[in-house]
């Protein structure tokens, strides 16, 4: 794989697939996992530009820095590999693909242009990012699972196995995500999203009719992918984020 081709991509599962192609050829099999999978299923405006890969634990890490350094990466920050080519940071945390307590085995194989791409399916993406949320308190992490579930097909019946398996608090999650899309169902209007924002005041301790309360959950709810869907505002929009907001509290 020609890695000069990293100029000229500018997606992260283009730029997945040219360094999973490289390290196949090298007889190195990975996964991609974490944020990229989201972005990858999202089609996300915001990039946290790393690509996260998991080898097969027999495979040394030794053997990919050996790789890696061969193909013109650079290593920095003592655990990624950086390319001149590239803004993308590559991580390869160590194996095997966990999603909590489950090891997954069948992965999906995405073609682009450049080259195909192995990462998480759409339901095992949306277990990373709850597991995210869950184990190590990315609060974020929870929308992004959202995004996913409602952009993509994914196996509810095979989530909500998993998710008794895991813990009750798992279960809670899952229950509060399919809550959560259940709102993205319906036509929107402003007591649909009264009444999701009146859904948040138990968790977020507030109560949207105190002014001072509901900028407050503004501003929690700056990364919510639902409200952002009810208002037809794309996240990272702030500006009309707030606008809308503020609209909407005058007609409460």
């Amino acid at each position: 794989m020609n890695l000069e081709l990293l100029k000229e991509v500018k997606t992260p599962e283009e730029t997945a697939a040219i360094i999973y192609e490289m390290l196949l050829t090298k007889g190195i099999d990975v996964v991609l996992t974490g944020g990229s999978c989201m972005e990858i299923y999202t089609h996300s405006n915001y990039s946290s530009y790393d690509l996260d890969f998991i080898a097969n634990p027999s495979i040394k890490a030794s053997q990919i820095k050996e790789i890696m350094i061969d193909a013109g990466f650079e290593v920095t920050k003592g655990r990624y590999f950086q390319h001149n080519n590239t803004q993308y940071l590559v991580e390869f945390p160590t194996g095997p693909v966990s999603l909590g307590n489950e090891e997954p085995k069948v992965h999906k194989e995405l073609k682009t242009h450049v080259g195909t791409l192995k990462l998480l399916t759409p339901t095992n993406c949306v277990k990373d990012r709850l597991c995210a949320y869950l184990y190590h308190n990315g609060e974020e992490c929870l929308s992004q699972a959202i995004a996913v579930a409602h952009k993509n097909e994914i196996n509810k019946d095979n989530l909500l196995k998993w998710a008794l398996k895991e813990c009750n608090e798992m279960q809670e999650a899952v229950n509060e995500l399919f809550n959560n899309l259940e709102y993205l169902d319906k036509v929107v209007d402003n007591e649909l999203i009264k009444s999701y924002l009146k859904s948040k005041e138990e968790k977020h301790k507030v109560d949207i009719s105190v002014e001072s309360d509901f900028v407050l959950l503004a501003d929690d709810l700056i990364d919510d992918y639902v409200i952002h869907q009810l208002l037809g505002v794309e996240l990272g929009e702030d500006i009309i984020y707030y606008e809308k907001m503020e609209q909407l509290y005058k007609k409460l």
